[in-house]
């Protein structure tokens, strides 16, 4: 269950109960009562998708891709989903049809020595 608090200076604030049982905050500023409304809907069908084991409507889905960084970035910390990945910063794996095979080869266990030594020229001509 969330609700929404409104502080003397005119700031709201979502109020809500994770799976854990625990009480969290999601301060979001000045905001008009109606976008409250709107955040307080979805940061509250995402605790409950996270408290079932279950995952959140299509439409908050939707709703949490199209939010900015700040908010979602708040509702992360509480646990209500996972953190943004900055593209920039991500680590670029390069995966080579070598290292495919190879890591086929590896896998099958149950191969024959023929089996084998035909996949190893396969992978050779594949990576030249």
């Amino acid at each position: 269950m969330a609700s929404i608090a409104t502080e003397p200076n005119g700031r709201r604030r979502i109020l809500v109960e994770t799976h854990d049982g625990k009480r969290k905050t999601i301060r979001l500023g000045k905001a008009s009562a109606k976008d409250a409304q709107e955040i307080r809907m979805h940061v509250e069908r995402l605790a409950a998708a996270a408290g079932n084991s279950t995952p959140p409507p299509e439409n908050t889905l939707v709703w949490l891709r199209g939010v900015g960084e700040k908010l979602h970035a708040r509702i992360a910390a509480i646990g209500l989903c996972a953190a943004r990945v900055d593209a920039a910063a991500a680590p670029v794996t390069v995966v080579t049809v070598a290292s495919l095979f190879g890591d086929y080869i590896a896998r099958r266990t149950d191969l024959k020595r023929g089996t084998v030594l035909v996949l190893e020229q396969a992978k050779r001509h594949a990576s030249s």
